[in-house]
C-alpha cells in the first residue's frame, strides 16, 4: 500500500522508511493518521484531504515570533497546497492533557499567528486552524451535544 509495510502485531499500523526518514500510517474507522519526520516521504493520493500538525515543541516559537510562523506555514502548508488538499493546521496536540502546564497558554496565540499567516498567503479561506483537545479535559463527553467541562478546570 503506497510503499508502506503492515505491522504484524498491529494490523492498523503501517510503516515506510527511507534511510533515516520514517513515516507511520495509522488507520482509524474513517480517517488515516500519517506521522513522520520528512514531509517528502509522505505521498498523498489525489482526493485525500490532510491536516498538518504544528507540534507542541514549536508552540512557543509560533506564539512569540510571527516570522517563525510565516516560515513554518510556507514550508509545511503553502509549499504543498493546492497539490495536496490541506484541510487544516492542527496547532499543538492535546495541550490541556499535557504534563507541561506551561503549554496551556500557547495554543490560542499560536493559532492566531497561524491564521494571520494563512490570511497573508491567501490560504485562510481554504485551510482552517484548530487545536486537538483531549477528551479527558471534559467532565462529560456523552452524548456529544451534552459535553461539559469540570468547574475546576484550569483556564488558559
Amino acid at each position: 500500500m503506497f510503499g508502506f509495510v503492515r505491522n504484524q502485531d498491529e494490523p492498523c499500523v503501517y510503516k515506510k522508511t527511507s534511510g533515516s526518514q520514517l513515516v507511520f500510517l495509522v488507520l482509524y474507522v474513517d480517517s488515516i493518521l500519517l506521522i513522520g519526520n520528512d514531509t517528502g516521504l509522505i505521498a498523498v493520493e489525489p482526493g485525500i484531504r490532510v491536516v498538518v500538525a504544528l507540534p507542541n515543541e514549536l508552540l512557543a516559537a509560533a506564539t512569540s515570533h510571527p516570522g517563525y510562523t510565516l516560515g513554518w506555514v510556507q514550508r509545511n502548508v503553502a509549499a504543498y497546497y493546492p497539490a495536496i488538499q490541506i484541510a487544516a493546521v492542527a496547532v499543538g496536540n492535546e495541550v490541556f492533557a499535557s504534563p507541561r502546564s506551561n503549554l496551556i497558554t500557547l495554543p490560542v496565540p499560536a493559532m492566531t499567528n497561524v491564521h494571520a499567516t494563512l490570511a497573508r498567503l491567501g490560504l485562510d479561506g481554504s485551510v482552517k486552524v484548530s487545536s486537538p483537545i483531549a477528551l479527558t479535559v471534559l467532565r462529560s463527553s456523552y452524548p456529544p451535544f451534552a459535553g461539559t467541562f469540570p468547574t475546576t478546570s484550569r483556564s488558559a
